[in-house]
């Protein structure tokens, strides 16, 4: 009886072994002609048979294969590390096929290029370079198992674990290869922060701070575990902010206990605590617009109630807003907030501070309301800009009083006779931009006063157009002047007609007017209203 001889050349025999397997497979193979490619055979799969035009087919498959060969019953080979890192950041497929041979006779074995070895790869190459060893100096060692026999459908098998990825399988790999090592984080950070209270580091980490002065800040990265040898980022001096995550969603209940009228708000919920149970202070922000809750528990329990003025609102919150504003300064408010369809909180806000009168603000935020849809995102404005400005006064005042009086002189020779008067007052503040075109109607007859001056009365607005938009263009900008001009030639055709055109330029210069107006006597547009106070 003879034995099966031996294979003499075992490397040359397990390249051409896989060639063949290849052939047997259907499969194309190109032997690579250069030793610095990493691979040993590209292997192209034939299409798979799909419907369709063929323009519209995918790509077919391909993968990269390092050959390796061994004797006895040692499963392992090696690699260069330089290969390994290819084989790692490839897109492509990589396999590696290690022929075995056992009792004269050859065993194929496949490992697929994937999750763990793309892992294993990356961390080598990364200590290599930390080490500051050169990739073609270093070998890593793969070991097989008898799992991962393959003899009889080498190719196949490649073919399926390709499959098994699916389509976006060069996306599933970059992935893998961009993410991997990362699990704990990018890096490593530590800094030297200047404080003067613990309140401030649980402002700052709850977002009420305005940043943390840093005398030292370092960060290093950090991939597998592995810190770079020296820090990527290392300053000295600089300020930190901190934009924390809310926790959850709440909704804030503010009733006036005197008159049983509810406001309610939508918030945020936010919470700091500093890590160990021998820390029992605990920090809780409920944050709604314009108005902030911080509840501190621990050792002493207590709340802060802070109204932000510069907070930019629709409408019909500020209204609201305002409406807490006056509750707080001269009622008992009840609050309650709800989480999770559940009170978790109530207490009981007294009066604090000296009493503003608010009513001017809210009747001018009414009348903005009145000319635009209540809640469009686009139309925000905040009490702060309400108060400051005198035009929106103004426009407030001409749009909505119940009554308006013009005094003058009459020219010489002049008759004045008219019953109806026009005008359109325009606002700006910050980017919004408030119009209304207004006509009124004359009440009684036009009488002498003292000298020679005259008086007129007229009645209540009829307001013909009104809008309020941010950030308006030119052309818009020339369509108030259109709007006011095109209804001022229909009302000519049917009425004695007054047109004083912008009132609030009429009434500062006595200009502007369509038919000799005089010049009017109306609320002065100079002075600001009273600013409310800025914490409650």
């Amino acid at each position: 009886m003879s034995s099966t001889p031996r294979i003499k050349r075992l490397p040359r025999f397990a390249e051409t072994n896989f060639a063949s397997l290849c052939a047997k497979a259907g499969v194309l193979c190109h032997q690579s002609q250069e030793d610095e490619n990493g691979w040993d055979y590209l292997v192209e799969f034939p299409d798979n048979e799909v419907s369709g035009s063929p323009d519209t087919r995918p790509p077919a498959k391909r993968a990269f294969v390092q050959v390796k060969s061994t004797q006895g019953k040692r499963l392992t080979c090696s690699i260069k590390l330089s290969n390994a890192r290819k084989a790692a950041q490839s897109p492509d497929p990589w396999f590696v096929v290690l022929t075995v041979e056992r009792n004269n006779r050859p065993r194929t074995y496949v490992i697929h290029i994937w999750k763990d070895l793309i892992a294993s790869f990356l961390r080598s190459v990364r200590q290599a370079h930390i080490d500051n060893t050169p990739e073609h100096r270093k070998r890593l060692s793969l070991t097989f198992t008898e799992a991962d026999y393959h003899s009889d459908d080498p190719v196949e098998w490649m073919r399926s674990e390709i499959e098994r990825v699916g389509s976006e399988y060069g996306e599933e790999k970059r992935k893998i290869s961009k993410t991997a090592g990362y699990e704990d984080g990018f890096g490593t950070g530590s800094m030297i922060v200047e404080v003067e209270s613990i309140e401030q580091l649980h402002n700052e980490f709850l977002g009420l701070g305005n940043g943390l002065s840093v005398s030292r800040f370092t960060y290093t990265p950090r991939r597998f575990g592995i810190l770079d040898p020296k820090p990527q980022i290392d300053i000295s001096k600089g300020t930190i902010h901190v934009t924390p995550d809310p926790i959850g969603d709440c909704e804030l209940r503010l009733r006036n206990v005197r008159t049983g009228a509810l406001a309610t708000l939508p918030g945020k919920i936010f919470a700091h605590s500093f890590p160990g149970p021998l820390n029992p202070e605990r920090r809780v922000r409920f944050s709604a617009p314009g108005l902030e809750i911080k509840w501190a528990t621990g050792s002493e329990e207590h709340f802060t109630f802070t109204l932000d003025f510069t907070t930019a609102l629709d409408f019909v919150s500020l209204e609201d807003f305002i409406k807490i504003i006056t509750w707080l300064q001269k009622d008992s408010v009840a609050l309650q907030i709800w989480a999770n369809g559940r009170r978790v909180i109530t207490a009981e806000a007294n009066p604090n501070g000296p009493h503003v009168d608010c009513s001017e603000h809210l009747k001018i935020v009414g009348t903005l309301r009145s000319l635009s849809p209540a809640h469009r995102s686009d139309c925000r404005i905040s009490l702060a800009a309400v108060s400051a400005s005198s035009n929106l006064l103004f426009l407030h005042q001409v749009v909505s009083s119940p009554n308006i009086r013009i005094e003058y002189e009459p020219a010489p020779d002049t008759n004045y006779d008219y019953d109806t008067m026009i005008y359109y007052s325009v606002a700006e503040v910050g980017s919004l931009t408030a119009y209304a075109l207004v006509e009124r109607s004359l009440v009684g007859a036009i009488s002498s006063i003292e000298g020679n001056r005259h008086r007129a009365d007229f009645g209540p607005p009829v307001i013909r157009e009104g809008w309020v938009a941010a950030s308006i263009s030119q052309e818009q900008r020339a369509l108030m002047v259109e709007d006011y001009t095109r209804r001022a030639k229909e009302m000519d055709k049917f009425c004695k007609l007054i047109e004083l055109g912008n009132i609030l330029e009429f009434c500062r210069t006595g200009k502007g007017a369509q038919s000799r107006e005089p010049r009017a006597s109306l609320p002065r547009s100079d002075a600001p209203l009273n600013a409310p106070p800025q914490q409650a």
